[in-house]
C-alpha cells in the first residue's frame, strides 16, 4: 500500500500521536487502520509490524487496481526469485488485476540466456505475461541495450491500468509510457533502478554514448510523467543522481525483498532439493 501512495505518511503524521497506546481494530473504516499502521511504524521495526499486522488489513484499506508491470529493462523470467517475480506475486496476493510485459529474453534452469517466441500465457502465479517482440531486425547486443518493443502501447490501452510499474530506467520503452500517461493524466507511473556504478556504465562506451546520452535523455524527457524513481540501494541512489541527473524530490530507496519461511520448512526444502540432486 505505502508503494501504491507514497505520500500517505506524511498526511498521517498528525494524527499518529492520538493512536498511542490505541489496540489494533481489523473493523474500523479504512482510515483508521491507515492511522494504526502508521503508528506501529512509528513504534516498532517495520519486520514486525509487516509480520504482525499487514496482512491482517491490506485488503481492507486497498481497493483493486489494475497493475502494469513493464519489465523490458529488467527482464521477467518465470518462476525465479527476483524482484519483479516477487512485487508480481505480492500485488496478486493482494487482490490486484496484474499484468506483465516483459522481452522473449528467458533463462533456463542453468542459468543460460536463451530467447523465445513473442506470446501471452497465464503464469504459474495467475498473472497474464506478455513476451513482446524487439522492434528493430538488430543483433541481439544492439536490440538488448536500445531496448525498443512492439505492442507495447497496444496492450496498455487494451489494458487499462491504473498504476505502470516500469522496472529499470533505460530503455526506449520508458518513452511510450511515458505517451500512454500524457494521454491517461490519472495514471501512476513509478520507475524503478538496480543500475550502480559497480554493475553499469563501468566503461567510456557504455558510460557516455549508452547511459549519459541515450539513457539520461530518455529518462529526463520523461521525468514530469514519473511520480517516483525507486532505488534499491544507496548506490543506485547516487548513480541515478550523477549519470541521469535525477533530483533528489523525484528519488525513493525501494530495498530489495524477500520471503521468510521458518526453520522447518527450509530444512524440508533444503533435504528434498539435495536429495534431487544427490
Amino acid at each position: 500500500y505505502l508503494y501504491l501512495n507514497p505520500d500517505k505518511l506524511s498526511q498521517m503524521g498528525s494524527e499518529s500521536k492520538k493512536l498511542s497506546g490505541k489496540n489494533f481494530d481489523s473493523n474500523k473504516n479504512s482510515n483508521s487502520l491507515l492511522k494504526v499502521y502508521e503508528n506501529l511504524l512509528i513504534k516498532k521495526s517495520p519486520f514486525e509490524c509487516f509480520k504482525n499486522r499487514y496482512n491482517d488489513f491490506r485488503l481492507k484499506v486497498q481497493e483493486k487496481r489494475k497493475i502494469a508491470h513493464v519489465c523490458l529493462s529488467c527482464n521477467f523470467y518465470d518462476q525465479f526469485g527476483y524482484q519483479e517475480n516477487k512485487l508480481v506475486k505480492k500485488h496478486l496476493d493482494s487482490g490486484h488485476d496484474v499484468n506483465v510485459f516483459t522481452s522473449t529474453e528467458m533463462l533456463t534452469k542453468h542459468g543460460s540466456i536463451k530467447f523465445v517466441k513473442p506470446s501471452s500465457y497465464i503464469s504459474k502465479d495467475g498473472c497474464l505475461v506478455h513476451r513482446l517482440p524487439y522492434a528493430f531486425d538488430l543483433h541481439r547486443k544492439i536490440s538488448t541495450k536500445i531496448r525498443a518493443h512492439k505492442l507495447l502501447y497496444k496492450y496498455l490501452k487494451s489494458f487499462s491500468p491504473d498504476v505502470i510499474f516500469f522496472h529499470g530506467t533505460c530503455g526506449w520503452e520508458v518513452l511510450t509510457v511515458r505517451k500512454y500517461v500524457l494521454s491517461h493524466p490519472k495514471v501512476e507511473l513509478f520507475i524503478d533502478s538496480h543500475e550502480d556504478h559497480y554493475n553499469s556504465a563501468t566503461n567510456f562506451l557504455s558510460r557516455i554514448i549508452l547511459h549519459k546520452l541515450f539513457y539520461r535523455s530518455i529518462i529526463q524527457y520523461s521525468l514530469p510523467y514519473v511520480k517516483s524513481v525507486l532505488c534499491v540501494s544507496v548506490e543506485t541512489i547516487s548513480f541515478v543522481r550523477k549519470i541521469y541527473k535525477i533530483p533528489e524530490s523525484k528519488i525513493e530507496f525501494f530495498p530489495l525483498g524477500a520471503d521468510l519461511i521458518c526453520d522447518q520448512n527450509y530444512n524440508s526444502n533444503r533435504k528434498n532439493v539435495r536429495s534431487e540432486l544427490n
